[in-house]
């Protein structure tokens, strides 16, 4: 596992200052991951309830089924995804962090 804090620098600057920083020499995704991706699990999470709550409401008690059954393997695919995502973004920031000494 790779510890993306290691190569963290001594001094952080603010979080808007980070934000606009035109450089890009501050990190905000990882500030921010956290939080980004526990609102896409609610979000995730809405959205597979009113998709399925939908297909309930218009097919009756088979509906019933499929809600059942449907929310939580969507939620799961959609989660999974999401963290594949944010992974990848969190790993490319670690190389980056590990590699900015090398062309120095």
């Amino acid at each position: 596992m790779v510890d993306v804090n290691s190569a963290r620098p001594q001094q952080q600057s603010g979080f808007l200052k980070a934000l606009v920083d035109t450089s890009f020499t501050e990190w905000v995704t990882l500030r921010v991951a956290g939080g980004l991706y526990a609102a896409g699990m609610v979000i995730t999470g809405l959205i597979s309830l009113g998709v399925f709550g939908s297909i309930w409401a218009e097919t009756g008690g088979v509906g019933f089924i499929i809600f059942i059954i449907g929310v939580p393997i969507f939620w799961f695919l959609g989660v999974l995804l999401l963290r594949l995502a944010f992974e990848a973004a969190i790993a490319t920031i670690a190389i980056a962090r590990n590699t900015e000494g090398m062309n120095k």
